[in-house]
């Protein structure tokens, strides 16, 4: 793959995260949003800081995320998807949706370099399931 193939799939994938419907995340049966326990604490090998106070943390061996905004703090899933990365949580608190996050803030790289961290709440999707960031954070990895 060339450099001009490359710079155009980040482009793509840049351009729907700013101007496209981003679909809601489905959770395994088997995950929660409890926070671990004292003998299960992930470390937070990755931290990205971003405007307005938002901290984004990731634990890439277990799965599991920290989003940290005006002083609290939420567990989340944690995954990456090809060039971006997303935190979910706030599983069961969709109306007809019991498996679907609720919340999800993606972080994906912008067309200038910078990373873009968008908030979604999907309790504001359309009928399709698909709902547009209400905002949009600055973020550098730390």
């Amino acid at each position: 793959m060339n450099r001009i193939t490359i710079v155009a799939i980040t482009a793509t994938i840049a351009l729907a995260g700013l101007t496209g419907y981003l679909p809601a995340e489905k959770a395994n049966a088997d995950e929660t949003d409890e926070i671990p326990t004292d003998t299960e604490q992930p470390t937070w090998p990755k931290v990205w800081q971003c405007d307005n106070d938002l901290k984004l943390h990731a634990d890439l061996q277990n799965e599991t995320g920290m989003v940290i905004f005006d002083d609290i703090t939420y567990i989340t899933n944690y995954k990456t998807q090809g060039l971006g990365r997303r935190w979910s949580w706030g599983i069961g608190e969709i109306e007809d949706e019991p498996s679907a996050y609720r919340y999800s803030i993606i972080l994906v790289p912008d067309l200038l370099g910078f990373l873009a961290a968008k908030y979604i709440d999907f309790a504001t999707a359309d009928e399709d399931g698909m709902a547009i960031p209400s905002i949009t954070f600055t973020c550098n990895k730390r």
